[in-house]
């Protein structure tokens, strides 16, 4: 557990998150935003985590079209 805690580690997660240049969540906040505060917003997730109080938010999902025909859920 204190690896997958380390500050190392949520650094290199944080860092592939950035680089993916993904879209906000269902929160609204985007790589930006997160990135303007990432050491605080970092700290305190492992703090959480740590603590047991760590609830994640909801994962925001969309549809994109399949080249086949149809849907995919994302």
């Amino acid at each position: 557990m204190e690896q997958f805690l380390s500050p190392e580690n949520f650094w290199a997660a944080w860092e592939k998150v950035a680089k993916n240049r993904g879209c906000a969540g269902v929160d609204d906040e985007t790589i930006p935003m997160f990135g303007v505060h990432a050491a605080e917003r970092l700290a305190g997730l492992r703090k959480a985590i740590r603590g047991g109080y760590y609830v994640p938010l909801p994962v925001k999902q969309f549809w994109i079209p399949k080249k086949q025909g149809g849907w995919r859920e994302l």
